[in-house]
């Protein structure tokens, strides 16, 4: 890249990045319901739920519908779970962030609507009871099944399980009583642009 656009044109992009990236973090801030999990050293920025009725999950496929993805992480230990943003010098326009961050703002909407995702406890015990470093490849099987994936090699067009809808309704996309709403997340990475 250097050899093509040259030590200037490099500064120019990583400069763009960095300010796009602190023009993300202050209208995330800005956002209600969302807090950003400390100033980002570069150009990952790692965003959580200020309170119980945002959920990122559900915040992810709300944006995802608007044609943004956000890489949605799930909590570990003491880190909630969040949507991760890596700005890179294709997003870093300032009508791209503008963009995102009025879909972001939407999609928060939304996701308070919906209201949190919600795990089925028979899910959520069998999940605990596993020990991924003795899993066959019969007990993935299985897992799959409860979780109401199956062994299609079919994603779900959801990741959050259980997320309902603005009256109460099962969530478009999201799978029916019947399977208890289990959806599982199968997270890339970034920020991206879905093309049409």
């Amino acid at each position: 890249m250097v050899q093509h656009i040259g030590t200037e044109g490099c500064t120019e992009l990583a400069l763009r990045v960095h300010r796009a990236t602190g023009a993300l973090v202050r209208g995330i801030v800005a956002i209600d319901g969302l807090r950003v999990l400390g100033p980002p050293d570069a150009s990952l920025v790692a965003v959580a739920a200020d309170g119980p009725d945002v959920d990122p999950f559900v915040v992810a496929d709300e944006i995802r519908e608007a044609g943004w993805y956000l890489q949605p992480q799930p909590a570990y230990g003491s880190s909630p779970a969040t949507l991760h943003l890596t700005v890179t010098a294709a997003v870093a326009g300032e009508e791209s962030v503008a963009a995102l961050l009025d879909a972001l703002a939407a999609a928060v909407r939304r996701a308070r609507e919906r209201g949190p995702a919600v795990v089925d406890p028979e899910l959520r015990a069998a999940a605990a009871a596993l020990d991924p470093d003795a899993l066959t490849p019969e007990e993935i099987d299985a897992a799959l099944e409860l979780a109401g994936i199956g062994t299609s090699e079919a994603l779900p067009e959801r990741m959050a399980p259980g997320a309902r809808g603005p009256a109460g309704d099962a969530a478009p996309g999201s799978r029916s009583a019947c399977c208890r709403g289990h959806r599982t997340a199968v997270p890339g990475a970034g920020v991206s642009r879905a093309r049409t």
